[in-house]
C-alpha cells in the first residue's frame, strides 16, 4: 500500500476551484457529476423514504449508508424542503431528494457498510442562512486512516450567480473508502443537506486529473527524446 505525506493542492476543473489534501497517492477528487462518475456508481434511491421522516440508516441492498446523527428526508422545492439546490452541471438536478441535518448540526459522519473505491454526494448549507460556507469532507479507509480531504466554498444564497450545492466526491483504487466526515468552520449555523449519495467499486478518473497525467506523459516522453538525441 503506497502512502505519501499529506499534500495540499488546488486545481480548477470547469472553472471550479477545489482544495484537496492528499494522503494517498491515488486520491482523486471529482468536482462535477460527469457521465463517467454517474455511470460507474450507484445512487441512493430515496423515493421509498417518506417525506419528513428521520433516521440514521438508509439501506439499499447490498449497501447501507449510516449517519452518526439523525437526518430528515425532504425534496428541494416542496414545503419544509430547501428552496433551491443549484443546477447542472454542478449538480445532477435542481430538485433532488435530500437528507437534511437539524439547524444546530456542524459535523456528521456518513459510513458505508462495505468499502468502496468511489464515494460522493452533493452538499449545501441551509438557504435559510444564505451565506458561503467552506465545507471540508474527509475520506477514511477501513483502517480508519485519512485517505484525503476536499474543501470547497458553497454559496447558499440563491440570488447569486452560480450559487447552490457542489459535489464532494473522490476516488481511490488503492485505499477504498469506508466513511466520510463533513466538517464546517467555526461559527457555522443553520445546518446543511446532502443529496445524490453515490458509491462504486470502480475508480473514476477526473477530467482535470486525466489532463494532468497526459501532460506528464508528454513531458516524460520529451525528456527521453532529448536524452536519446544527445546520445
Amino acid at each position: 500500500m503506497l502512502r505519501v505525506g499529506l499534500m495540499k493542492f488546488t486545481f480548477s476543473c470547469f472553472g471550479l476551484m477545489v482544495l484537496a489534501s492528499v494522503a494517498s497517492a491515488d486520491f482523486t477528487p471529482i468536482s462535477q457529476p460527469t457521465a463517467p462518475y454517474t455511470s460507474s456508481t450507484t445512487v441512493l434511491n430515496m423515493t421509498s423514504v417518506g417525506s419528513g421522516s428521520s433516521g440514521t440508516s438508509f439501506p439499499q441492498a447490498p449497501m447501507t449508508i449510516t449517519s452518526n446523527t439523525s437526518l430528515t428526508k425532504w425534496t428541494v422545492g416542496v414545503p419544509l424542503g430547501y428552496t433551491f439546490w443549484g443546477s447542472p452541471p454542478n449538480t445532477e438536478s435542481s430538485q433532488p431528494d435530500q437528507l437534511i441535518t437539524n439547524t444546530s448540526t456542524t459535523s456528521i459522519t456518513l459510513s458505508l457498510s462495505s468499502a468502496q473505491n468511489t464515494f460522493g454526494f452533493e452538499l449545501q448549507g441551509n438557504p435559510g442562512n444564505p451565506v458561503t460556507t467552506a465545507f471540508t469532507v474527509n475520506f477514511f479507509d477501513v483502517s480508519n486512516t485519512l485517505v484525503g480531504s476536499i474543501t470547497r466554498s458553497v454559496d447558499a444564497n440563491a440570488t447569486n450567480p452560480g450559487a447552490g450545492a457542489l459535489l464532494f466526491a473522490a476516488t481511490s483504487l488503492s485505499n477504498p473508502f469506508i466513511r466520510a466526515t463533513i466538517v464546517t468552520p467555526t461559527g457555522f449555523a443553520g445546518g446543511f443537506g446532502v443529496a445524490q449519495l453515490r458509491w462504486g467499486t470502480t475508480a473514476v478518473p477526473e477530467p482535470a486529473s486525466i489532463a494532468l497525467m497526459a501532460q506528464a506523459a508528454v513531458g516524460f516522453g520529451y525528456v527521453i527524446y532529448r536524452r536519446r538525441r544527445k546520445a
